[in-house]
């Protein structure tokens, strides 16, 4: 398959992080015992005013102050320390091709669309180092190559990613992790049933107890 790979969530190249680097490398103190802890990880993704993103800039990293703006989309996962969790807000799309040693046509699919990746660990009581990927992706078209039993069809795509880490997160904390803007991010919540207005489209993380 072919991708191009950008920085994610923003379309034309374009990621704004909330995350200046010299606090993202901010030293963790680790925990000391690997011990799991149930933790509940509340995602919103959210479309926000020139004045609120504005202010968001001004005080980065985890807050307790609740993020205000028009919400989209939100989902709680429930997890453990350690252990990574996922959600996607898309679809996935088939990948067809022949396999010749099992004489019969496979599908595979892969993910369009918004995919938020997290995981937490333990630093003290309550206190936790949060790690997330967030992936934005789009299809440009379906190519199909070959002839007969040869054929194959896959989606043309562009991926954007990137990541976030904060070294130290408090349970009820809200931080956000990043911000999609362009005509693709536009285009890709359209069909999703989900139409925007604004350029500042953003993607928070709250953590919760169970």
């Amino acid at each position: 398959m072919k991708q191009r790979r950008f920085q994610w969530m923003a379309v034309v190249g374009l990621l704004i992080t909330l995350i200046p680097q010299a606090w993202a490398e901010e030293p963790v103190k680790t925990a000391k015992a690997a011990k799991l802890v149930p933790v509940v990880y509340h995602i919103e993704m959210m479309e926000v005013s020139d004045q609120t993103w504005a202010k968001l800039q001004k005080s980065p990293g985890p807050s307790k102050n609740k993020v205000e703006g028009k919400l989209l989309q939100s989902a709680d996962l429930m997890a453990v320390t350690g252990v990574d969790a996922v959600t996607l807000l898309g679809h996935k799309v088939p990948i067809t091709y022949y396999d010749p040693r099992a004489t019969q046509f496979q599908v595979q699919f892969v993910d369009i669309g918004f995919k938020v990746d997290v995981v937490c660990r333990s630093v003290e009581a309550n206190v936790f180092s949060v790690t997330s990927r967030h992936e934005f992706s789009t299809m440009t078209g379906v190519r199909t190559e070959g002839e007969g039993a040869q054929t194959t069809s896959y989606p043309e795509t562009l991926v954007f990613i990137s990541a976030t880490k904060i070294p130290s997160m408090s349970i009820g904390e809200t931080v956000v992790l990043g911000k999609a803007t362009g005509p693709s991010v536009a285009r890709q919540l359209a069909k999703l049933g989900r139409p925007v207005t604004s350029k500042n489209i953003i993607a928070t993380l709250r953590l919760e107890r169970p």
